[in-house]
């Protein structure tokens, strides 16, 4: 009878332990295995969204003030920065852009990478003391393009580095900037004063006109077609013809409202 009695309260404990412990999980996320450094969640890591991008797969892949997300239809699967040259350089995504070879770039203010099928992060080398990327691009020719407010580079495939191009793109005392590739190929960089236009493939500036009001954000439609919303309105850029026009009334009623 006392052994019995003695089962019974080693029973009672461990369900009490296992309890707990089902209690605590509930807060802490499941790591998972197959992936390194890999978080599963029902939630987001972070409400400040920056960017949002899709991979060949049609999973969502968001970058977050802290941390990297991918939503496939159920979980959020989790990516940070760890003490590990396999991971990602920062917390802070800045830019998330998939290439035309399928190919997820993963964007920081701390550097740039290269996701991985088994789940770690190729590290790009950059050469320049500015790795505060806030943009990634691509050309018609594949070749991809990382941008900083004080720096252009371009990622060479061979060293699996980026190589600076181009400086002090951005005139002084310029704090709102956006980057574009039109169909043609050239680069459109659209500052507080100016809009200035660089061939992908030389990077040579052929065009350089001023804005009329200061922007806020830029679009680029059907590939040449750049808006430029501002405190005083919106504005159309024509990159093929490189003159300025007035959106269409129904565009600027729609924006209004």
């Amino acid at each position: 009878m006392k052994r019995t009695k003695v089962f019974y309260n080693v029973l009672i404990l461990l369900a009490a332990l296992l309890l707990t412990a089902c209690q605590d999980q509930k807060d802490i996320p499941e790591v998972s295995s197959p992936e390194k450094n890999l978080v599963l969640s029902d939630h987001i890591s972070n409400q400040k969204v920056k960017s949002i991008c899709e991979d060949r797969y049609g999973q969502i892949w968001i970058g977050t003030f802290r941390g990297l997300n991918k939503y496939d239809g159920n979980q959020y699967h989790q990516y940070y920065c760890v003490d590990d040259s396999l991971g990602l350089p920062d917390n802070n995504i800045t830019d998330i852009y998939r290439d035309s070879h399928n190919r997820l770039w993963v964007a920081t203010v701390n550097g740039v990478c290269l996701y991985q099928a088994n789940g770690n992060f190729n590290r790009v080398s950059i050469n320049g003391s500015n790795k505060n990327i806030e943009k990634i691009l691509e050309d018609k020719e594949g070749r991809i393009f990382f941008l900083t407010m004080t720096d252009l580079y371009q990622y060479d495939e061979n060293t699996n580095t980026a190589i600076i191009k181009l400086s002090k793109m951005v005139e002084k005392n310029c704090y709102n900037y956006s980057c574009h590739i039109d169909r043609k190929d050239v680069m459109w960089i659209v500052t507080s004063y100016s809009v200035k236009g660089y061939r992908t493939q030389d990077l040579k500036l052929i065009v350089q006109s001023p804005v009329q009001s200061y922007p806020i954000a830029s679009f680029l439609l059907d590939g040449h077609q750049l808006y430029i919303s501002g405190y005083n309105g919106m504005q159309l850029f024509d990159t093929d013809t490189r003159k300025w026009g007035r959106p269409s009334e129904n565009l600027i009623r729609e924006a209004n409202n």
